[in-house]
């Protein structure tokens, strides 16, 4: 494959990922919140069985004040 070709299959690649990114993201937003929190409730119960997620963690709020202020920064710029 010639560096032409190549760059234009790689194009139409990314062409078609970013279709089907689309896709994904409308299918997203269009699903209702009650599927969204189950299939949350199923991601946590897979997280504790397999010994990855740990309800006792206890953040400081220390700690926890900068990620809050970069998600309000963020949300903001984003609007």
């Amino acid at each position: 494959m010639t560096g032409d070709a190549l760059k234009e299959a790689m194009v139409a690649y990314r062409t078609r990922w970013e279709a089907v990114a689309e896709i994904e993201a409308e299918e997203l937003r269009a699903m209702p919140m009650e599927r969204r929190l189950r299939q949350y409730a199923i991601l946590i119960a897979m997280a504790r069985a397999m010994g990855t997620f740990d309800d006792s963690v206890q953040y400081n709020e220390a700690d926890v004040q900068p990620v809050r202020e970069r998600w309000r920064v963020l949300k903001e710029k984003f609007r």
